[in-house]
């Protein structure tokens, strides 16, 4: 269905589950003016999308217009299709069938309602090693999220809007093998927000993690790999949701939040940059007995203590080049030759 021309009718008063779920969300006096009015959703039929939209009803939104490409839920082992379906018999709650990769499309979900909001959470993956990554494999990732993202920034530029938000992704910084397109078009997100912030426009980026029961992590992954990546629940994603948006409406920083997280459970397993530098490094040639900073036992750590350390250095490069290699089919120069060190 096209939306609504005119501001639905406002919608009944939040529901206290919701609440009690968004307890870590700013003051319901910051809130109300933030979520107030009438909000597009992009992605809007996914689970992420479908989790705000019932999050801004709850709160007394005006209304919500829930987009994707096909109009109708695509993601099946997540209950979308009876979530949908209950959203859609509260007031102000239309689907639009729209493709906001394309300007014209997106335009229209600009302009189709009084908008106060927009909320992009499409995406999809396409995981691809380097190697064999085409430009097909590209434009599918980026099209729904880099492209669209940008034709929301650009036509919303005369709109007065209280919340941009942009759901990216932590795989930007902490992506795994076969999702370099993914975590690009994600970067693409978060630099995008950085610039509407910095011409004084309104503008957020998630950087959302795996995220129990919901979104791409829940489809992708088992309850017991979720737990294995510190997924967050749908209560810590409602609450992040709202603060991310209240934060840019004060000039507060938004970006890293949930990647700060990520990050201190990255550092738990593996060793500080700082202590790779060292080691690669070596210790000074007065003390040629320094002890490699890594796991006792390990095969770099044996071939390293059996080095000197001027040569450790020159090692571990090379190990390093030897993985690259393999993991992206792209032939690395290491010959010391001036050409050769020109093309590396």
């Amino acid at each position: 269905r096209r939306p609504p021309r005119s501001t639905p009718k406002p919608s009944s008063a939040a529901s206290d589950v919701y609440k009690r779920q968004c307890c870590a969300a700013p003051a319901s006096k910051r809130l109300g003016a933030l979520v107030s009015g009438v909000h597009a959703i992009t992605g809007g039929l996914g689970g992420l999308g479908l989790r705000a939209a019932a999050l801004l009803v709850d709160r007394g939104a005006a209304g919500v217009v829930l987009s994707s490409r096909s109009g109708r839920v695509a993601r099946g082992g997540q209950g979308l299709d009876a979530k949908l379906a209950s959203l859609c018999a509260r007031p102000g709650v239309d689907v639009l069938a729209s493709d906001v990769s394309d300007a014209v499309d997106a335009l229209f979900l600009l302009t189709g309602s009084l908008l106060s909001g927009v909320l992009h959470a499409a995406g999809v993956l396409r995981d691809r090693m380097l190697r064999s990554m085409a430009n097909e494999d590209l434009s599918q990732v980026f099209a729904p999220k880099a492209l669209a993202a940008s034709h929301l920034h650009s036509g919303s530029a005369r709109i007065p809007l209280e919340a941009f938000g942009l759901f990216s992704s932590a795989a930007a910084t902490f992506g795994i093998f076969g999702q370099g397109n993914y975590a690009a078009a994600n970067a693409h997100l978060d630099g995008l927000a950085l610039v509407r912030r910095a011409s004084g426009r309104i503008g957020s980026s998630l950087q959302i993690g795996a995220v129990s029961g919901a979104g791409m992590g829940a489809t992708t992954f088992d309850k017991e790999q979720l737990e294995g990546m510190d997924a967050i629940t749908l209560d810590e994603f409602a609450g992040h949701l709202f603060s991310s948006l209240s934060r840019a409406r004060t000039g507060e920083r938004t970006q890293a939040l949930l990647a700060q997280r990520l990050l201190e459970s990255f550092m738990a397993v593996a060793p500080p940059l700082s202590e790779m530098r060292g080691l690669a490094r070596g210790a000074p040639e007065s003390s040629a007995t320094a002890t490699p900073a890594v796991p006792a036992g390990s095969p770099l750590a044996e071939v390293l203590a059996n080095l000197a350390p001027s040569l450790r250095q020159a090692h571990i490069e090379s190990a390093v080049l030897v993985v690259v290699r393999e993991l992206t089919g792209c032939l690395l120069y290491t010959s010391p030759s001036p050409r050769d060190a020109t093309l590396s």
